[in-house]
């Protein structure tokens, strides 16, 4: 089951791994099997710790179904909640995207582009020094041959525009070296999605934990995985882009943005309410 997949596919730390243990005891529990997990594990009593992490993690996965499948009314009422700094954060970054386009394509500019993409957002990406980021630069410039043209990939029609994205994934993984061999710790998909969105095309959506938490998909830091993740964005989009639509309408802070990131901002939200 789509579940099933979920879990066997969560990663230490992220929050697919806190969905999997969620998932867990809420299954165990609603088994009868707790008690006896319980006495296995800790035979002398369970610390008293133990209790309350066990509730938090069923009021986890409580949150998590109520929101299978996603309906038009749960991403209105996430996109109310929005937090005006998101929008002010958003507007700053494209400001400065702006700013280091207006130069020639170049090492320097691919440099510029790889730090603010890298340090925007509520959560800056760890695990990411300056030298990866050089390094990254260097390899944009060296494909930029493959880049560049994708970021005209635009179609009025939906599907045409959705092949023609997941080609470019394609060519992404067979053409440049963005993204280390599979099981690499340094792989850098988070800001590869990132830099994508808002520096090549922003039909490519964002990798994110907390947006997987509603979606789904495979956990995995490959461009397979991100080709499904894409997918099932531009699923969803197409499902719910007439109340997108409007909603982008209803708020000053949403319009001029793709209905990708529109999508991308209420399964964040959705993702960070799951969690709690």
């Amino acid at each position: 089951s789509k579940d099933a997949t979920s879990i066997r596919n969560a990663k230490p730390g992220s929050n697919d791994s806190l969905i999997k243990r969620a998932m867990v005891v809420s299954v165990v529990t609603a088994n009868g099997l707790l008690e006896s997990f319980l006495a296995d594990r800790w035979p002398n009593g369970a610390p008293p710790e133990v209790q309350p992490e066990l509730e938090r993690l069923k009021k986890i996965y409580e949150r998590y179904q109520q929101f299978k499948p996603l309906t038009c009314e749960q991403i209105r009422d996430a996109l109310r909640n929005i937090d005006p700094g998101l929008a002010d954060d958003d507007l700053a970054l494209k400001s400065a995207v702006r700013a280091t386009q207006s130069l020639p394509p170049s090492w320097g500019r691919f440099v510029a582009e790889v730090c603010v993409v890298a340090d925007w957002g509520s959560f800056r990406l760890q695990g990411f020094p300056f030298k990866d980021r050089v390094a990254i630069a260097r390899e944009i410039e060296s494909c930029w041959s493959v880049l560049q043209p994708m970021r005209s990939y635009h179609a009025d029609d939906w599907d045409t525009e959705t092949k023609t994205l997941i080609k470019a994934v394609d060519d992404l993984a067979s053409r440049t070296a963005l993204l280390p061999e599979l099981g690499d710790r340094n792989s850098q998909l988070s800001f590869l999605s990132k830099y994508l969105h808002f520096c090549i095309n922003d039909g490519f959506p964002i990798w994110d934990s907390n947006a997987r938490l509603v979606l789904g998909g495979n956990a995995e830091l490959s461009w397979a995985s991100y080709k499904e993740w894409l997918s099932l964005v531009w699923q969803e989009v197409a499902k719910h882009r007439e109340c997108l639509e409007q909603v982008r309408l209803e708020q000053d802070q949403l319009q001029g943005e793709s209905l990708v990131r529109t999508l991308d901002k209420a399964l964040y939200i959705i993702g960070i309410q799951i969690v709690g």
